[in-house]
C-alpha cells in the first residue's frame, strides 16, 4: 500500500469519526447523568452534610444550656461525659490544660461525626418512605426519630453496654433525661428544617455551564463560527 493510499484511509477514518460525533450532537445529546431511580450516593452525601449541621446545632444548644444553667461547669461538659465511653471515669476528672482541650476538641468532632451518620438514616427516611408526605407528617417522623434514638441509646444500649465494656454507666447517670432528650430532639428537628436542601429533584435543569447542548457549532468555546 502506497503512502497516498494510507493517508486516504486515515482521512476516511477521521471523516467517519467526525460524522459520528456530529450525529450524536444532532440527536439532542444532553449529557443527562441523572439516575432514574433512588439516587443513593446523593442521599448519603446529603445526609452526612445536613446531619453534621444538625449535630452542630444540637451541640450549640447544649453549650448554651450548660453556660446558662451550670456556670461552674465547662460548656462542653456533655462532651466530657460522652468521652467516658472510651476513657472511663477518668474523662470526668480531666484537669484544665492542653490535653483536656485536645480531648474535648476530639470529642466534639466525634459528636459531629455521629450526627452525620445518623443524618444518613434521617435522609433515607425523609426522602424515602416519607418523601410524598406533608410537612406535618415529616415533622412528626423527625420528632419520633429523635425520641426513639434517645430512648434506644439511654434506656436500652448504654445501661448495659458501657458497664460491660468500661465498668460504669457514667453517660446515663451524669446526663439528666431532659438534657439527653432535648439534645436528640434539637438534632432531629434541625435536620427537619434543613431537609429541603437535601431533596433531589430529577426534573431540575442542569446548570448552564454543565449542559452539553450548549457546546456546538457557533457556541462560545466550540472553535467554530469564528
Amino acid at each position: 500500500m502506497s503512502e497516498r493510499d494510507e493517508l486516504l484511509r486515515q482521512l476516511e477514518h477521521h471523516v467517519a469519526e467526525v460524522q459520528r460525533l456530529r450525529e450524536r450532537l444532532d440527536s439532542g445529546l444532553s449529557g443527562d447523568w441523572r439516575p432514574r431511580g433512588f439516587y443513593t450516593m446523593y442521599h448519603v452525601m446529603a445526609g452526612i452534610t445536613i446531619g453534621g449541621l444538625a449535630a452542630a446545632a444540637s451541640l450549640l444548644w447544649n453549650v448554651l444550656g450548660a453556660t446558662l444553667m451550670l456556670p461552674e461547669e465547662h460548656p462542653l461538659r456533655i462532651i466530657q461525659v460522652y468521652l467516658t465511653f472510651g476513657m472511663g471515669e477518668q474523662a470526668l476528672t480531666l484537669e484544665p490544660g492542653a490535653n483536656r482541650s485536645l480531648l474535648l476538641f476530639a470529642g466534639s468532632f466525634l459528636y459531629l461525626a455521629t450526627g452525620a451518620l445518623f443524618g444518613i438514616v434521617l435522609q433515607f427516611i425523609l426522602q424515602g418512605p416519607a418523601a410524598r408526605q406533608g410537612v406535618f407528617v415529616r415533622g412528626i417522623a423527625c420528632t419520633a426519630f429523635g425520641v426513639g434514638l434517645w430512648a434506644l441509646n439511654f434506656l436500652v444500649i448504654l445501661p448495659w453496654l458501657q458497664p460491660a465494656l468500661f465498668g460504669g454507666n457514667w453517660i446515663a447517670e451524669n446526663t439528666p433525661w431532659y438534657v439527653g432528650l432535648s439534645t436528640h430532639l434539637v438534632f432531629a428537628l434541625s435536620y427537619f428544617m434543613l431537609s429541603a436542601w437535601g431533596r433531589f429533584d430529577p426534573t431540575r435543569e442542569l446548570a448552564p455551564w454543565a449542559s452539553v447542548e450548549r457546546i456546538g457549532p457557533g457556541s462560545p468555546g466550540s472553535g467554530a463560527g469564528a
